[in-house]
């Protein structure tokens, strides 16, 4: 029988956490002011720090921050306090300025109330994780779980517990119908067969385990229907695994239609939250690069008008996110212009369009810089799918797989599919289909830092000048 002494009390495990949290938050935001706030703590200082701990937790109920730390790793926990803990600061620091809540402070104590909290609250956090880590050596707030189905379902579910040791999570074993099928967690060591699914009952009755997971692919539907009936005869808690890997699934999400459940199929990670940081993104990078950028961005602009003909912004019709119709600007570095829509000649190398400065934008992509204009206009984003004409996305639309699944998100200045070489001229399907499956891998896969590796690795592409004509 496992040894689950924490487990029982988890609500109030977490409640103490959210106490704790409000307590350092008020701790260190006092500090600062009775330290370095002119006339210390005062009566009316209370109210910001309020509405710092009441903020907090709504942005943490946002990020979800309190759910089960189990199933979440520690750099999760980390970056959900940090957008928890910025979107409150944000919100009490536009408070403070048009309610004039704390009358000329410093910048010392915005810096301090931004920085001091986050350093406790990762602290703390870090600290609690390794306390559990050590419990559990010890068989303390351990989950002990068997498995139905030692099908591809079953070892994806039992790889993905077995290397995240902190889930706390030991699996007994696995139950099929089907002993054959043993032969397909001969890589997982200890892990094997231990019998039918009625044998499990046994075991659930006698507590010898936490949760069971049925992980049986969807044809099996009459046999899970089975095992749900088996276990209601028990405690013990039981999940199914739905059978994802029998579609490829570009984001899943779950929806509610007032207590039916649907699973996202082709969806957007930028919905909620995530919309928000991304856009958020956006803005603070985008208006930062623009500033950096305002001198270069006029020199190119004297030297295309005076080195030829035309004008000096390129402006093309291009689709955008959900497959809507926006305008790109680029500086024109060709000697004729397209729209794109009808006509579209893909650029080669050598191309005789190009011009002499035309090319040398196009090598160092400085030639996209005006782009920036369309992030901060909020029709494309800083990193994304790269922006077809429509007639190019016309014509590879029905032949490459998943193509369209690329407009689930804003087009970008640059992406996953152009730092790894898949940038410039496409001229086969096969080309294109790698292009398209970096595309997807972006989509499946976002998050801030993702976005941050490619903006960097943007850089050390651009200054390597391949693909680029």
């Amino acid at each position: 029988m496992t040894d689950n002494k924490i487990y029982p009390h988890q609500s109030k495990l977490i409640f103490l956490i959210k106490i704790i949290d409000g307590i350092m938050i008020t701790l260190s935001l006092w500090l600062f002011i009775e330290h370095y706030y002119e006339g210390g703590f005062q009566d009316h200082t209370i109210i910001p720090i309020l509405v710092s701990v009441v903020s907090f937790m709504f942005f943490a109920d946002v990020t979800r921050l309190y759910s089960s730390w189990r199933s979440a790793s520690i750099k999760t926990e980390l970056f959900r306090i940090f957008w928890s803990w910025f979107g409150a600061f944000v919100f009490v620091m536009i408070a403070i300025y048009f309610f004039k809540l704390l009358p000329g402070v410093r910048r010392l104590i915005i810096l301090g109330w931004f920085a001091v909290p986050i350093l406790l609250l990762f602290g703390f956090r870090m600290v609690f994780r390794s306390v559990l880590r050590e419990l559990r050596k010890f068989g303390w707030n351990m989950r002990k779980v068997a498995i139905i189905g030692a099908g591809e379902l079953g070892v994806n579910l039992a790889q993905k517990i077995t290397s995240s040791p902190w889930m706390g999570i030991k699996i007994c074993g696995f139950f099929d119908d089907n002993k054959e099928v043993g032969s397909s967690i001969s890589d997982l060591a200890d892990l094997k067969i231990i019998g039918t699914p009625e044998k499990l009952v046994e075991l659930s009755k006698n507590h010898d385990v936490d949760q069971i997971f049925i992980a049986l692919p969807i044809s099996s539907v009459d046999r899970i229907k089975e095992l749900i009936t088996l276990f209601s005869n028990t405690t013990t808690s039981v999940y199914w695994v739905p059978d994802y890997f029998t579609f490829d699934i570009l984001r899943s999400n779950w929806i509610d239609f007032d207590g039916i459940h649907a699973i996202g199929i082709f969806e957007s990670p930028f919905y909620g939250i995530d919309s928000w940081i991304k856009r958020i993104e956006d803005l603070i990078l985008g208006s930062i690069i623009m500033v950096l950028i305002l001198i270069p961005l006029i020199i190119i602009s004297i030297l295309v008008k005076i080195t030829s003909k035309g004008p000096i912004i390129f402006k093309q019709k291009r689709f955008g996110v959900d497959g809507q119709e926006i305008f790109i600007w680029k500086f024109r570095s060709m000697k004729v212009v397209e729209d794109g829509t009808n006509e579209f000649t893909q650029a080669i190398q050598n191309d005789p369009r190009v011009t002499k400065l035309g090319a040398i934008l196009r090598k160092t992509s400085l030639d996209e810089l005006p782009q920036f204009f369309n992030v901060l206009q909020g029709r494309m984003s800083i990193v994304g799918p790269r922006p077809h004409p429509i007639a190019l996305t016309e014509e590879h639309r029905t032949k490459v797989y998943g193509y369209m699944l690329r407009h689930k998100v804003k087009p970008g200045i640059t992406g996953w599919a152009q730092v790894n070489g898949w940038r410039g001229e496409t001229d086969t399907n096969e080309k294109m289909q790698k292009r398209i499956e970096h595309d997807i891998h972006y989509i499946k896969n976002w998050s801030l830092f993702f976005d941050l590796k490619i903006m960097l690795l943007t850089v050390i592409v651009v200054l390597s000048r391949k693909n680029a004509y």
